[in-house]
């Protein structure tokens, strides 16, 4: 059967046990990458706080109001527009932001997928917390999983910049999200893999749905298995 449970850890990878226990590694973004990608994603919200600061100063002078709630209003408007930043954008912009797509990373799933909008909305629930004291987890956790990552089930890793999006358009019916997103991580990453070994992991993923999904593929041609596979299910990039 079909699992997605972590066997083992290497440095900066993860290793999943995919479709017919097929072996992933995915490269998870080292630390020094995520602080530069924040830092730049720091020094665009600090200078719309900055802005928006000035503003906010220009017209409580002109109200003339002096009320201590006008500072609350400063400070809950901080951590609203922190929170609103960082979601909106890996919203948008599929699980980065400026700071993550200058330097190649994205927030994906465990498996590799597309994080959903809901997973997003929960790991920047804590993003207050994790600049305190998630910066160690994120450190110390092979997989750098901050306290935010951990309760949204995500990662960031570090994408390939030749790599081509690899779209399962056509699947097995005994396939899931989880299956499926296994599916187009290998695709994508086997343009970078030793050839042989692609191929064999290829062989055994059509072996797979052989036996689960009798009839979903076609007639055998003597071509390429991972070729065969992306046909197959209907991949076209």
């Amino acid at each position: 059967m079909l699992a997605g449970v972590p066997v083992m850890t290497e440095t900066h990878h993860e290793t999943l046990l995919g479709l017919d226990n097929v072996p992933l590694r995915l490269p998870v973004a080292t630390f020094p990458l995520r602080v530069l990608a924040g830092l730049i994603d720091y020094l665009i919200f600090g200078v719309i706080v900055t802005l928006l600061v000035i503003a906010g100063v220009w017209a409580v002078s002109r109200s003339g109001t002096q009320s201590p709630w006008v500072f609350a209003l400063f400070i809950l408007g901080y951590f609203v527009l922190e929170y609103g930043y960082f979601v909106g954008l890996e919203i948008m912009m599929s699980g980065q932001t400026p700071g993550k797509k200058v330097f190649g990373l994205r927030v994906t799933t465990r498996q590799g997928g597309q994080a959903s909008s809901g997973a997003i909305l929960v790991r920047n629930a804590f993003r207050s917390l994790d600049m305190v004291v998630g910066i160690p987890f994120m450190m110390w956790h092979p997989l750098g999983q901050r306290i935010g990552d951990r309760l949204a089930s995500t990662l960031v890793l570090e994408t390939a910049p030749a790599a081509t999006e690899a779209i399962v358009r056509r699947a097995p019916q005994h396939w899931g999200s989880k299956e499926i997103a296994l599916a187009e991580e290998f695709l994508r990453r086997s343009v970078s893999m030793d050839k042989l070994r692609s191929q064999r992991m290829a062989e055994r993923l059509l072996e797979s749905i052989e036996r689960e999904s009798p009839g979903f593929l076609g007639p055998v041609v003597a071509r390429d298995p991972v070729e065969r596979l992306r046909d197959e299910l209907g991949v076209t990039s």
